[in-house]
């Protein structure tokens, strides 16, 4: 019975660890230096490794308790929103980037 709960368990934690790693990934790529984010991104680097020390217990606790697992649910769900988010970000820094550095039409 414990291997049936435990394959139906939600796991989040890698899902949260490839996010830290897109926010990593951001700081290091220099994206932060339009509008002014990289406070933000700090902030949710942060913010995601304080989650992640919480996720190993609460994935735990799934197996006993209903609400947790709703719980881990969301959160995988904000989380893939919040990749979708960083990807779109990075997509348009880069459009960003590259129209500030092609050469001018009046030049």
């Amino acid at each position: 019975m414990q291997a049936m709960a435990s394959a139906a368990s939600i796991i989040v934690s890698p899902t949260i660890d490839t996010l830290r790693e897109s926010v990593s990934s951001l700081i290091k790529e220099r994206y932060l230096s339009i509008a002014g984010v990289k406070e933000d991104v700090v902030e949710l680097s942060s913010s995601l490794t304080r989650i992640k020390a919480v996720l190993q217990d609460a994935e735990e606790k799934q197996l006993k308790d209903q609400a947790t697992k709703d719980w881990l649910r969301k959160l995988k769900d904000a989380a893939y929103d919040a990749e979708d988010v960083l990807d779109f970000f990075k997509t348009e820094a880069d459009l960003w980037k590259r129209r500030q550095q092609a050469p001018s039409p009046l030049s």
